[in-house]
């Protein structure tokens, strides 16, 4: 691929971190009733099986019970979902039955919300690490398995169970545990590490501001910071990558970016294996 297409790709790439999703709007009629303040994801990655296993907490209000009718709809794609459960302000937890289909899972929920009231859903589910560059997928390069995520518009469904529209935002408290993983995995998203362990295989991240689903990212993989710049993350030894892209955080309207979207920074995360020129993110661009 030629240079300038590469940095007009970057360019694009980067104004993405301020942009929402300019795609076919989603259902917005759960905006009507309820609002999502924050996604808590807990995933444990197995990279010998390629699967994961998730936990995730949805916190939402409810705004108005006319149009609940006791039953929710979020979007889901390709997981299967094990058990669902509700609780209130108070420490009440109540089981939720569910029914799966296609692309969605239906909730009937056990009680009668209150308006103006604030609500957890947790979920328990597992999904499949395929390599079709999609929600959770894994991709190899030099004989080493990278796992990444693309949201990007609608694809977050296929990796937590959600209201998956792209014009809505929250805040997304990530949480990533591995398994079977190689020595050497370094786990990447948009915000910096609130804690790792020694072993590099249990990684905290700071909480997001709020932001569209699509714009979470995260990769796990053989990642080192380059020499040329601190928020350029490459493949280990990959020199010739670290002074190709070195130019693109000096960038003076990547400065202005940085200034007008109040971004501490932005990361660049040089991606072996990408199918696609860019996947950007809040913070975080991978080429």
């Amino acid at each position: 691929m030629g240079g300038n297409f590469r940095e007009f790709s970057l360019f694009l790439g980067l104004c993405g971190v301020l942009s929402t999703s300019l795609g076919q709007l989603a259902n917005k009629n759960f905006t009507t009733f309820l609002e999502v303040s924050e996604y808590t994801l807990s995933y444990e990655i197995d990279f010998k099986k390629s699967t994961f296993t998730s936990n995730a907490d949805i916190h939402f209000l409810l705004k108005q019970v006319e149009s609940l009718n006791n039953i929710l709809v979020l979007d889901s794609e390709g997981l299967e979902i094990l058990d669902v459960s509700i609780k209130d302000t108070s420490t009440t937890l109540s089981a939720v039955p569910f029914t799966t289909y296609e692309q969605n899972v239906t909730l009937q929920l056990p009680m009668k919300l209150k308006a103006r009231s604030d609500y957890t859903l947790s979920f328990l589910f597992s999904g499949k690490i395929l390599d079709n560059q999609e929600g959770i997928f894994k991709h190899q390069a030099h004989g080493r398995t990278y796992i990444s995520t693309n949201l990007f518009p609608f694809s977050a469904r296929k990796a937590f169970p959600c209201f998956n529209d792209a014009f809505e935002k929250s805040s997304i408290v990530l949480t990533i545990a591995t398994k079977s993983a190689p020595n050497g995995i370094r786990a990447l998203s948009n915000m910096p590490l609130a804690y790792k362990n020694d072993q590099n295989t249990l990684f905290y991240f700071k909480p997001t501001p709020k932001i569209p689903l699509h714009n979470l990212f995260f990769t796990l993989g053989y990642y080192q910071r380059s020499q040329f710049n601190e928020n350029l993350f490459v493949p280990i030894n990959s020199i010739k990558f670290n002074k190709e892209f070195s130019f693109v955080l000096d960038n003076h309207e990547v400065k202005n970016f940085q200034q007008i979207a109040k971004l501490a920074k932005v990361q660049i995360v040089a991606v072996p294996g990408l199918a696609r020129d860019s996947i950007t993110g809040y913070g975080i661009v991978a080429i």
